[in-house]
């Protein structure tokens, strides 16, 4: 998992970026990394589509744990 994240980023780092300069789109896409092997039929735009605002702190923390 983690080195699908680094694939797709280049680096944990560079996610750490992204995740501060642009949130929402980068919550999308890790998102779409950690589920894409059981739902090959989503994308981060229809993952996107899913999450309410509200729901973001709440993805967040959850990441945060996935990836400890």
């Amino acid at each position: 998992m983690l080195e699908d994240i680094e694939r797709e980023f280049g680096s944990t780092s560079a996610m750490v970026t992204a995740l501060q300069d642009r949130p929402i789109s980068t919550l999308k896409k890790i998102l779409w990394i950690l589920i894409r092997d059981n739902h090959p039929d989503m994308t981060p735009d229809s993952i996107g589509r899913m999450v309410e605002y509200q729901d973001i702190e709440r993805l967040n923390e959850a990441i945060a744990e996935v990836l400890k």
